[in-house]
């Protein structure tokens, strides 16, 4: 097996574990016993505003996790398939695109998170 194969598939075992976590995060954050912590969750100013906005913007992104994680995986194996086929797109171009896969899902993940979070907050400063 060629370094460009391996570098390949370690790579999308690290996005694989990228999107495990996400979804471990997100499912957990979003119970309804679930409390704030400085350690494992969407940690942003307005999910740490309250136990509510916490749960909110957990749930909120749990309802987008799935579509998201499968598209990342499938950009994943899309580089895979690539990789075999072309073996001129290996390398740094490769390594790039299962960055950004990973980068936007989680950046998604959080603005989704954080607006339902902030809704929350703002329907409590409310009453």
């Amino acid at each position: 097996m060629s370094d460009d194969v391996m570098m390949a598939l370690l790579m999308f075992g690290a996005l694989i574990v990228i999107d495990a976590a996400m979804v471990g995060v997100c499912i957990v954050g979003s119970q309804p016993d679930a409390r704030r912590n400085g350690l494992v969750g969407i940690r942003l100013p307005a999910t740490m505003a309250s136990d509510e906005a916490w749960v909110a913007g957990h749930a909120a992104a749990k309802r987008y996790l799935w579509p998201l994680a499968i598209g990342s995986l499938a950009v994943g194996a899309l580089l895979l398939l690539l990789l075999g086929v072309v073996p001129s797109v290996a390398g740094w171009v490769e390594f790039a695109w299962f960055i950004v896969s990973a980068v936007v899902f989680v950046a998604v993940m959080c603005v989704i998170a954080s607006q339902a979070a902030r809704q929350v907050t703002n329907d409590l400063s409310d009453e």
